[in-house]
């Protein structure tokens, strides 16, 4: 291991730190739209969505960072998912809402 490459735990930490980060913007931004929905505000409402999709760069970014390790899963299926995750969410908080 060369002075620049990072123990495979450190790579691990950072990748879950990123996602647990993506994981809180989505709560939050799940929590705006459904007071912004029950208070009928479109300001809480965009508030929201735009957490909801700040979430999906955090967790994509975090993927990348993880994604340097050899062992690492390619990075296609974690894009697709977590874009699902995302418009489920959003669709659920306005079906419900």
């Amino acid at each position: 291991m060369s002075g620049t490459e990072r123990p495979p735990l450190a790579r691990e930490r950072t990748s879950i730190a990123w996602a647990r980060t993506a994981l809180g913007a989505t709560a939050l931004g799940v929590l705006l739209i459904r007071f912004g929905l029950l208070r009928d505000s479109a300001t809480e409402i965009a508030a929201g969505a735009a957490y909801c999709l700040v979430a999906i760069p955090l967790a994509l970014t975090g993927r990348s960072r993880h994604h340097d390790s050899a062992h690492a899963a390619p990075l296609a299926l974690p894009v697709a998912t977590v874009a699902l995750i995302a418009a489920g969410v959003l669709t659920l908080v306005a079906v419900v809402g």
